[in-house]
């Protein structure tokens, strides 16, 4: 890790952005934060919400790259 990452809150738009296209800014922003480069800021109600948002049935359907076992465990990575 750098002497002084950045530090960063994500939206969750970014991440439902993220987990739709890795290959996109929004997925860039994510392997970043996986590898250490930025540090996410967390909270409980923040990850309520991700964990809400991603798990949303209507967005699922929509979205087939959300219903994969490799967002909760990216979930996982940020905390």
């Amino acid at each position: 890790m750098p002497p002084n990452p950045f530090r960063l809150v994500l939206d969750t738009n970014i991440l439902v952005r993220a987990f739709i296209n890795l290959g996109s800014d929004s997925g860039r922003i994510l392997l970043a934060c996986e590898k250490r480069r930025f540090v996410p800021l967390l909270s409980q109600p923040v990850l309520r919400e991700y964990r809400l948002i991603l798990g949303d049935p209507t967005l699922c359907s929509r979205y087939r790259q959300l219903d994969r076992p490799e967002v909760a465990v990216s979930l996982e990575r940020l905390t």
